[in-house]
């Protein structure tokens, strides 16, 4: 599954007009209330990238709810044909992948 959304990285390029300072230590001339104003000035916002998270972890699952009751339907009924070429592929894939 994709998400084609370019805003979700929205990234801004490297600010070299920009100057950053590190956070002074106590006691080497400023004062504290200085340091903790820079501190509380960084932070990140991660608001559109937890909504298409959400999106993504919900996405196809009312398709996966129906496929489940159909399947549970065909085994409880006795229609359920297992292809046993494909369950014995699966199973050697899988161990031979380490899954």
């Amino acid at each position: 599954m994709k998400i084609n959304d370019p805003s979700a990285l929205s990234t801004t390029g490297p600010q070299s007009s920009q100057v950053y300072e590190t956070t002074p230590k106590a006691g080497l001339g400023s004062s504290p209330s200085a340091a903790h104003a820079t501190a509380a000035a960084d932070h990140i916002d991660l608001g559109s990238q937890a909504s298409l998270l959400s999106q993504a972890q919900t996405a196809g699952a009312s398709e996966n709810s129906a496929n489940v009751q159909r399947l549970r339907a065909l085994v409880q009924s006795g229609q359920y044909q297992v292809d046993s070429a494909a369950l014995s592929h699966s199973i050697v894939s899988a161990a031979l992948s380490g899954e």
